[in-house]
């Protein structure tokens, strides 16, 4: 089955998640996602998660709903 393609605010929301999983890493002092512990993945990934989440529903606030 074939991957669809992300939106443009879809693009958006995920480099905001992805940004905020870099900040939480920056804050850990860790770049190696493989020294994580498991503890410290979650995080990670409910950060990824919450940011994506935080900007889509802050993009959407400003887009034209046509």
């Amino acid at each position: 089955m074939p991957q669809q393609k992300l939106t443009r605010i879809e693009r958006l929301a995920i480099r905001e998640g992805g940004d905020k999983g870099g900040e939480y890493l920056d804050s850990i002092q860790k770049t190696d996602l493989a020294s994580l512990t498991e503890d410290e993945w979650w995080e990670f990934l409910e950060r990824i998660e919450a940011g994506r989440r935080e900007a889509l529903v802050t993009t959407l606030k400003h887009e034209s709903p046509f």
